[in-house]
């Protein structure tokens, strides 16, 4: 039970901060990449989605209550679905590979839309994990690679991901 009360607690959280960045009004000189656009691109994050390349039109990353939390967004014209969020303590070592598991807060989650949200979390019988390759706190950048099955809270109905990749500054 205390697993599942940490589940929902972060599923909160989490979906929280993704409609909270979504409904930001981005200011233009936030923006390292391209000063001339209005969507946050603080780096590059892929992967592929059942098989299908998926590149978002927008990533932002930051270091937030000892986690780093990347959210990437494919749509930026206000809904932003899909939207793809990582996940994972501010105090993984550069060269870890880490299994999802929410309950220690490394996270994979795949929100299709409103209504469909997966997650590659064991205990919703999803899996996976992501490696951290490189982690500058100077700088604050930091890349890595993550691979899941990612499947809905209820169900059976999963969304492979595989060949991610970020590379990423964090505010």
């Amino acid at each position: 039970m205390k697993c599942i009360s940490q589940v929902k607690l972060l599923m909160v959280v989490a979906t929280g901060i993704l409609f909270s960045l979504a409904g930001c009004s981005k200011d233009k000189n936030d923006n390292p990449v391209d000063p001339n656009n209005n969507v946050w691109n603080y780096g590059s994050l892929s992967a592929k989605v059942d098989g299908a390349n998926w590149a978002p039109k927008s990533v932002y990353a930051a270091d937030s209550s000892n986690l780093i939390i990347i959210v990437a967004a494919s749509d930026v014209s206000g809904t932003g679905y899909p939207v793809l969020l990582l996940a994972f303590p501010d105090n993984t070592s550069e060269g870890s590979t880490i299994q999802f598991n929410i309950a220690q807060s490394i996270m994979l989650q795949y929100v299709e839309n409103t209504s469909n949200a997966y997650w590659a979390e064991p205990a919703f019988g999803g899996s996976g994990s992501i490696t951290i390759t490189k982690f500058n706190k100077t700088s604050k950048r930091v890349e890595g690679t993550f691979n899941g099955v990612a499947k809905m809270t209820s169900g059976t109905t999963t969304k492979n991901i595989t060949s991610g990749s970020f590379a990423i500054n964090y505010k």
